[in-house]
């Protein structure tokens, strides 16, 4: 296997640059022998990277939250009136924000009615704490800035179940199956219940997690070579979440998880 850079001027194999001691790195699948032939192929696929559009617009789905709670006898129709009252006088807060101020309706209901609404299963949270183990295949910086938690891991299958408590971003959930290389299933879970398990996950140390505000591509791949000198890392992987750029470095005693905010 050769370097993928064909202005290297060495093409050494893999093997031929292990036996003269260099560390080369594979960058999303292709190898590169040194940080000089690597460097171009990083900025050029960060700046591929930034620059894709946005795609987490919002889902128009058939049935309104308020009519799947009104139809489920959740709520009445004079407490669907009252909150679309206050939902077009008010500051654009959802309909199921204003049934949940007005105590009409709970955090479970909101969440059921969401199950229904997007096609996905209801999560036992609250009965289930594996989240705890399965949070930690991803960086929580990422999981809060995109609200959804890794609620489930079936290794047999290679199956990862991520939930989501307001939104169903799929753009994200599409580039965490990319990077983990497994399935995703998208389910729902309770505000509530997301909202504590946060709280839990946040005590939970991560020094090897980095969250930059770098915006143009040269910067950015700057910062992925140093980090991955520092690492030694022998792969790199990319991925595009909604709002960032996520990398990922794998190294033989620990992985580092590189997150760059960007514009929207």
């Amino acid at each position: 296997m050769e370097c993928t850079n064909p202005k290297c001027d060495h093409r050494r194999t893999l093997l031929q640059r292990w036996k003269h001691g260099t560390e080369g790195v594979f960058v999303q699948g292709q190898w590169y022998c040194c940080a000089e032939c690597s460097e171009p192929a990083i900025e050029g696929l960060v700046e591929e990277l930034i620059h894709v559009p946005e795609g987490t617009q919002q889902r128009t789905y058939r049935v309104p939250l308020g009519l799947l709670l009104l139809g489920r006898g959740v709520i009445t129709e004079e407490q669907l009136k009252e909150a679309l009252r206050v939902q077009r006088e008010g500051n654009g807060e959802r309909v199921g924000q204003c049934l949940l101020r007005q105590g009409a309706i709970t955090h479970q209901d909101v969440a059921q009615a969401l199950g229904m609404q997007w096609g996905c299963p209801v999560f036992p949270i609250e009965r289930d704490p594996s989240y705890l183990e399965c949070a930690a295949r991803l960086p929580i910086s990422l999981l809060e800035a995109r609200r959804m938690l890794p609620v489930h891991y079936l290794s047999s299958s290679r199956l990862l179940y991520v939930a989501f408590s307001d939104s169903l971003d799929r753009t994200s959930l599409y580039a965490v199956e990319r990077l983990l290389g497994e399935r995703t299933v998208a389910c729902v879970v309770s505000e509530s219940a997301m909202r504590e398990a946060f709280e839990e996950l946040r005590e939970i140390q991560r020094p090897t997690e980095i969250v930059f505000e770098l915006r143009t591509a040269r910067a950015i791949a700057g910062k992925i070579l140093e980090h991955w000198r520092k690492a030694r890392a022998q792969e790199m992987k990319f991925a595009r979440p909604a709002g960032h750029l996520w990398v990922r470095l794998l190294a033989a005693a620990e992985t580092w998880d590189l997150l760059f905010r960007l514009q929207n």
